[in-house]
């Protein structure tokens, strides 16, 4: 594959390191996500997954599957801020697909 201008790879080390900083900046703000909608969860389920990939978990189908789900429950979410700590969860997940490696 030939890189363009601006192009540039991202190792998996990079993927782990963008993944445990989008998981950090996604936590506060679970706590409103979890007051809003106590019985769900999804976001935080897609919080621990991308913890666990930052950690040395492999990439996997589960990542993909919580980036989905959290973001469903932001569509159903009762409030904008919650809905917007359930997408900062779901980009957290699927931030470990940021790039090819």
């Amino acid at each position: 594959m030939s890189t363009q201008s601006g192009d540039f790879t991202v190792s998996m080390d990079e993927l782990r390191a963008i993944a445990g900083y989008a998981v950090a900046c996604a936590e506060p703000a679970l706590v409103i996500f979890a007051k809003a909608q106590p019985s769900d969860q999804r976001p935080a389920l897609a919080a621990d997954a991308a913890r666990a990939f930052a950690h040395g978990a492999p990439r996997s189908r589960l990542l993909r599957t919580a980036a989905a789900d959290a973001r469903r429950a932001a569509e159903e979410a009762p409030a904008e801020a919650a809905a917007e700590a359930a997408l900062a969860a779901a980009a957290a997940s699927a931030s470990a697909y940021l790039r090819p490696v």
